[in-house]
């Protein structure tokens, strides 16, 4: 049992206790408590106080009874120390006298002390409590009784002496980096285009009433109009490619894609006067690569069957062969309906190169034609707004997305993804960039995960390159580990 438990059941057996305010008439003067001092010691809070009692007449034949006592903030848990146990000389007599009386024996106390009036008296207090996290931003008090006669209680009262004993543990505000990227002084362009054009079977001829034909090359006026009549554009050149499917002869497909190829090319020289010099033109013949991504991609039910063929087979005859007869045919009329039309076609690119914008003009191109915008407009643009906002934080998904393999787009979208929580995507994001800002951003996110190895080498390696912000980070994340 502790022992300020038991002095209060002396005091409730002996006498009738009526507690009042502590007055003049209980001693003169006040106690002093001074030189607080709290630490953590491994998993032990430590509690130093100077309790100065050189201020105060005490009558000789009364007690002061000073209990330590934690209580957390929101007064839902406290703890209790061993009291500290002040008498008056002739007071101390009657314990000495009479130990069994009082069942209190002074080496119990936390601390013993008589006192001697008009003379100097200080001593250390030292509490020791194993720690817990109420105690974060707790209080110290300590709970005074004062005693007259045997065990009456004259006085009481409460001093504060800490507001805030353990100071809440520190929490680092990592800082996010943003790149400013590169002015690009030549924004060159490309953009990539299929037609699907209907040809007679095995004739090269392109003619605009047949099949969809009519609407293709509508399709392919409209994109070639666009680019070559925009005033921020100046048209480059094109890439013309021909293809063909996998049936037939692999040579006569040849000569169909080649055939086609050029057939495409005269129309474009003839309805849109462009110079031939300016067209590049290529031919593949037999798509097998285009035909191997669509049944992998495909609920066919014999897609592992086909790939296998297309795979094994690197003879074209056989694979042929292999293929008309899996399934007993069925497969490959699959085939022929609706996985070899898609590979007849042209594609295209055209190329171009667009003037440059200030921010004023960008904002507004942005809106419509992004991809016209280099990622420095993009970014002076997203500057104009503020951070946080649904338009600043749009401008970065727009880059991500028209430049998903550019570092600087990458670095500044996983800033967006690290603040809204999607930590896992900014972290594959960053995986493999070397720039001081990646890895800075990417030791932000192994701490919001709780890796704190991964987080320090990165801070480690940005700050090793001179980077001031990952070396900031890195001192906030060792202080965290420190106090944690």
């Amino acid at each position: 049992m502790k022992i300020y438990t038991k002095i209060y059941a002396i005091i409730a057996l002996l006498y009738c206790v009526v507690p009042v305010a502590l007055a003049q008439n209980v001693y003169q003067g006040d106690l002093q408590f001074n030189n607080l001092h709290t630490s953590r010691q491994n998993d032990e809070l430590v509690v130093k106080v100077d309790l100065d009692i050189s201020f105060i007449d005490l009558n000789s034949q009364r007690v002061i009874l000073l209990t330590p006592v934690l209580r957390s903030n929101n007064q839902s848990n406290e703890h209790y120390f061993d009291p500290i146990i002040i008498a008056g000389s002739i007071r101390d007599k009657v314990i000495e006298r009479n130990p069994n009386l009082y069942n209190f024996k002074p080496e119990e106390a936390l601390i013993y002390v008589i006192r001697k009036n008009g003379k100097e008296q200080s001593f250390p207090v030292e509490l020791h409590v194993p720690f817990d996290k109420w105690m974060y931003e707790s209080k110290l008090y300590f709970e005074e009784y004062v005693s007259g006669c045997a065990q009456c209680e004259i006085g009481s009262r409460e001093h504060l002496i800490a507001d805030g004993v353990v100071a809440p543990p520190f929490e680092p505000s990592y800082n996010l980096q943003y790149v400013t990227p590169a002015v690009e002084e030549i924004k060159d362009r490309k953009e990539n285009y299929a037609a699907r054009l209907n040809f007679r079977v095995g004739r090269s001829e392109l003619v605009r009433d047949f099949g969809n034909n009519a609407s293709v090359l509508q399709e392919v006026d409209q994109k070639v109009t666009d680019i070559r009549t925009d005033q921020n554009l100046t048209f480059q050149d094109m890439t013309v490619t021909g293809y063909a499917s996998p049936e037939g002869n692999y040579n006569s497909n040849m000569e169909l894609s080649r055939g086609r190829t050029h057939s495409f090319v005269n129309y474009l020289t003839s309805a849109h006067q462009i110079d031939p010099k300016r067209i590049k033109t290529y031919w593949k013949g037999e798509d097998w690569e285009g035909l191997r991504k669509s049944v992998d991609t495909s609920f066919l039910a014999d897609k592992a069957s086909v790939i296998r063929i297309i795979d094994e087979f690197s003879d074209i005859n056989r694979r042929k062969q292999a293929l008309q007869t899996l399934n007993g045919g069925q497969t490959y009329r699959i085939l022929l309906a609706e996985y070899y039309p898609p590979l007849r076609r042209i594609e295209y690119t055209l190329a171009y190169i667009v003037r440059p914008f200030n921010v004023e003009e960008a904002k507004e191109v942005i809106k419509t034609k992004p991809q016209h915008l280099s990622l420095n407009e993009m970014f002076l643009v997203a500057q104009t707004y503020q951070e946080g906002t649904k338009e600043f934080e749009r401008i970065f998904d727009i880059a991500v997305t028209l430049y998903p393999d550019n570092s600087d787009a990458l670095v500044n979208a996983s800033v967006q993804d690290i603040q809204i929580g999607a930590v896992d995507r900014a972290i594959e994001r960053l995986t493999g960039l070397d720039s001081a800002e990646a890895l800075n951003n990417l030791g932000v996110a192994y701490a919001k995960k709780e890796n704190y190895i991964r987080a320090e080498e990165c801070f480690q390696r940005a700050a090793q390159m001179g980077n001031k912000v990952a070396q900031d980070n890195k001192n906030q994340l060792d202080r965290f580990l420190q106090e944690k």
